[in-house]
């Protein structure tokens, strides 16, 4: 859990929940409810990808077998931002794209979410009892750039506070992403992106975010 030094800064839980389930015993029934919450939110994330690979021309299990999604990798990050009366100034998240194939991004109602969209910042989502859904850079990669990583930011003006649960659903840690063999050849659809194992990408990816630098383009090629 990350927490800022007054209680008015933001705060930050984040959970490794699948292929094994990892939360605190405290507050009492909290690990209880946040096992059914990723359980549920993990086979919405698999029914659409199975929803992508169809629409890539796969059968809809293609995407599962060939990045060992029974052992994905899959978070939960639980985020609060205070009120912007109690900072005064915006508050939120740099520009950047997530790891894995689908984020499921449920909020409390408090608008925040932007997305790049023609060149332009659009706020989105901020819809109770409801998904916000991002493609993310391993659907890229995975579909050799069919699908677009989604780059969104989160900017907090309003007097509410905003609480996100967020949830990246990726391949297994070991599993090497690549474009799909079935989507490349040796004359017009070349392969533009080189291949990593998933956890290298991680590293990678923890690393540049500091500095503001995007990990989906250290490894895009150029064509």
């Amino acid at each position: 859990m990350q927490r800022g030094p007054q209680s008015s800064q933001p705060e930050y839980l984040r959970l490794i929940v699948h292929p094994d389930f990892n939360c605190p015993c405290k507050p009492s029934g909290f690990s209880e409810l946040a096992s059914e919450y990723v359980k549920r939110t993990r086979a919405v994330a698999m029914e659409l990808v199975k929803g992508v690979s169809e629409s890539l021309g796969f059968e809809a299990l293609y995407m599962n077998r060939e990045l060992n999604l029974d052992a994905g990798f899959q978070l939960l990050a639980i985020n609060y931002h205070p009120s912007h009366l109690e900072f005064d100034v915006s508050r939120g998240l740099m520009p950047h794209t997530d790891h894995g194939l689908l984020t499921l991004l449920c909020e409390n109602g408090v608008p925040g979410l932007e997305v790049l969209r023609g060149g332009k910042w659009v706020g989105t989502g901020g819809v109770p009892n409801a998904f916000s859904v991002l493609n993310s850079d391993h659907l890229e990669i995975f579909s050799n750039g069919k699908y677009k990583s989604k780059l969104h930011r989160t900017v907090v003006t309003d007097k509410r506070k905003r609480i996100t649960l967020v949830n990246p659903n990726g391949p297994s840690l070991d599993t090497i992403v690549d474009p799909s063999s079935r989507l490349v050849d040796d004359k017009k659809r070349l392969p533009r992106y080189h291949p990593m194992k998933f956890s290298e990408y991680l590293e990678c990816q923890t690393k540049l975010i500091t500095a503001g630098k995007n990990a989906l383009d250290e490894i895009r090629i150029p064509i």
